[in-house]
């Protein structure tokens, strides 16, 4: 997505779209943010159109939002009737990252302003989101479970979710700031 994309208030309509491009796949990354939410002015009237169901989802991030018309509740009016049977979901491991906490051996050599991006990229700080969040990856496995006890499959949730442990080095390449 470009930045004048962006900033026309595209966001929503194009990731929805790639969302139907790809059906039936969908593979979902999911950390420990629950991501932007859109105020009602960054959306146009057009998307609001086009995604009939997107005007009773305005608390949610584009994230959620994506979740929901990939697999849980499509935005919109087109009907999908088939379940998409390609979606994973890769929750990360809420302990596998260091806390950004000042006495944090891990992140010692970090600034209090690197320690503060950090901070901001891979932890929710404001605890209705962490509340929406955990609601959300709640409703995914509860809707795994549902499809599992239709189809009579008891690994539905092992098949479709995972989580995963990734590991942050403050040592590490930052490829924004280096060039190969």
């Amino acid at each position: 997505m470009t930045k004048e994309e962006a900033e026309s208030g595209k966001v929503i309509d194009i990731c929805l779209k790639e969302i139907d491009g790809s059906r039936p796949f969908f593979i979902c990354l999911l950390g420990n943010r629950y991501g932007w939410v859109p105020g009602d002015d960054e959306i146009p009237a057009e998307t609001y159109r086009h995604y009939t169901k997107l005007g009773d989802k305005k608390e949610c991030s584009v994230t959620h939002l994506e979740i929901l018309h990939a697999v849980l509740d499509p935005l919109t009016s087109v009907d999908i009737t088939e379940e998409t049977p390609h979606a994973f979901f890769y929750f990360r491991e809420a302990t596998s990252l260091s806390a950004p906490e000042p006495d944090n051996q891990q992140l010692w050599t970090m600034s209090e302003e690197q320690r503060a991006e950090y901070r901001k990229t891979f932890f929710e700080t404001d605890p209705s989101r962490q509340v929406l969040l955990d609601k959300l990856k709640a409703d995914i496995r509860e809707h795994y479970q549902v499809i599992g006890e239709k189809n009579g499959n008891r690994q539905e949730i092992e098949e479709r979710i995972f989580t995963y442990s990734p590991t942050f080095s403050p040592f590490s390449r930052n490829p924004r700031t280096t060039s190969s």
